[in-house]
């Protein structure tokens, strides 16, 4: 999400969750904070309470930015993509989505889709940290599709000599 480093695995939800669910002083939405404020990579926890917050506001940008980061960061690529799909396409100029949305790609093995969106990144803002390091993952994957797959994978067969 936005300029946050990606590799931490920890990102703040209380400022973002504050205003849905219990009110703010109560005892239950202080455990709610402590227990979200540091989100967990991998660790599956928050998401409830993201889809709960966008059952009462469906099109808040940052809860379905929240979702899908969680989403992707616990392998559930799918919908995962279908999120930073959602919202790459609504907010165009936006790196982090379609950055996110080519590494969902990517893990599912979609390596051309995943060079598309990382194109875009890069197209958008070349010169921030999320743009060179898209390039660096375009650069990569394309290297390695070199090695898969041949630029002329049916090369025309060798013709002998005349006369044989």
């Amino acid at each position: 999400m936005g300029d946050q480093d990606s590799n931490s695995g920890k990102r703040d939800l209380r400022s973002l969750l504050s205003g849905y669910g219990a009110k703010p002083s109560s005892p239950l939405q202080k455990r709610q904070d402590a227990r979200l404020t540091q989100y967990e990579a991998g660790s599956g926890e928050g998401i409830n309470e993201i889809r709960q917050a966008l059952a009462k506001d469906p099109n808040n940008e940052k809860l379905l930015d929240w979702l899908a980061f969680a989403l992707y960061s616990n392998n559930e690529l799918d919908e995962a993509i279908t999120l930073y799909a959602r919202l790459s396409e609504k907010y165009q100029n936006n790196i982090t989505y379609h950055y996110y949305l080519g590494n969902c790609y990517a893990k599912k093995g979609a390596v051309q889709k995943a060079i598309v969106e990382w194109k875009k990144v890069v197209q958008i803002d070349p010169y921030s940290k999320m743009g060179r390091k898209a390039q660096a993952r375009v650069d990569q994957a394309q290297l390695i599709l070199r090695r898969v797959m041949p630029e002329n994978p049916n090369p025309a067969p060798q013709q002998g000599p005349q006369g044989q």
